[in-house]
């Protein structure tokens, strides 16, 4: 994801003064480091649709603002998300330990319960996309959970 893109996603977020009061070079390395975090939590799951791509930038920048006002995420002090549910369904990571921060998590909570939904498995990128699950007629997920150790 761009740093334009996150810049842009932005300029109507509640913490947009807080966002744009740090330099760009900053902006831009938190950026770098938040994607790495989003895209290592969800694996090698495939994007399946706009909706979903929607959803994993979003937490891309929700992990970048996380980190500028939580620097010492980056050193090693992890929030302690233990599992992320989602439609009925609940993800544990496999550790006590996450880097991502709430929002992050909450955001690809429903691209990892549709891969965990259809069967694919995490590490095979040739696997046909799967129906995007249970969204209600929004569109939107379902309401996320989040247990903290």
């Amino acid at each position: 994801m761009l740093l334009s893109e996150i810049n842009s996603f932005f300029q109507s977020h509640p913490l947009k003064e807080q966002f744009f009061s740090v330099n760009e070079s900053e902006r831009s390395g938190m950026a770098l480091v938040a994607e790495r975090d989003v895209m290592a939590a969800i694996g090698n799951r495939q994007i399946a649709s706009a909706q979903e791509r929607e959803f994993l930038n979003a937490a891309i920048a929700e992990q970048t603002i996380f980190l500028i006002l939580n620097p010492e995420y980056l050193t090693g002090t992890f929030s302690h998300t233990q599992s992320v549910g989602s439609a009925g369904e609940n993800r544990r990571f496999t550790s006590s330990t996450s880097p991502l921060g709430q929002r992050a998590a909450a955001l690809i909570a429903p691209i990892l319960a549709r891969a965990e939904n259809s069967g694919i498995a995490a590490d095979d990128p040739d696997a046909p996309a799967a129906d995007p699950g249970s969204a209600d007629d929004n569109g939107l997920p379902p309401v996320i959970r989040l247990n903290r150790g």
